[in-house]
């Protein structure tokens, strides 16, 4: 399909489409209803999440994003997973590794300067956690980008 032509791409992806409306044992991929959204909940999210996006370089804390929604850090632990099944520093960990992907793909920095500055206090870990979540160290994954 990737070689296809725009009409064929097209055309395949209504013959999925049409396999998919004919399967009787589809799963919803989110529970959640509208009803089931609340506005305050949704903006005290939302500032956790810009929080998250303006400081994941730095030192960023549980504590920190808690009392941005007054909540004890326990209590917003579970709620953080309740609404994105990833624990809040999992996803400080991915999006630092996401930013690092990306400047493994734009620039030349040595692996070290990436490191630091995507917020990793030291290169072991950030080579550790890398490998982890892409099955390949930092080189590897440069060496695999196209020019």
């Amino acid at each position: 399909m990737l070689e296809a032509g725009t009409t064929t791409k097209l055309k395949h992806l209504l013959e999925i489409f049409g396999i998919l409306a004919a399967f009787n044992e589809l799963q919803p991929l989110s529970v959640n209803t509208i009803s089931d959204i609340n506005l305050s909940d949704s903006l005290k999210m939302h500032k956790v999440l810009e929080y998250a996006v303006a400081s994941y370089k730095e030192d960023i804390t549980i504590r920190d994003a808690a009392a941005l929604m007054n909540l004890s850090e326990s209590a917003f632990c579970r709620y953080f997973k309740s609404r994105t099944q990833k624990s809040f520093l999992g996803f400080i960990i991915e999006m630092r590794l996401n930013e690092a992907c990306k400047l493994l793909k734009e620039t030349d920095h040595p692996t070290l300067d990436l490191c630091y500055e995507t917020g990793f206090k030291n290169l072991s870990n950030f080579n550790r956690l890398f490998k982890k979540l892409h099955n390949k160290s930092p080189l590897g994954y440069r060496r695999q980008v196209p020019v």
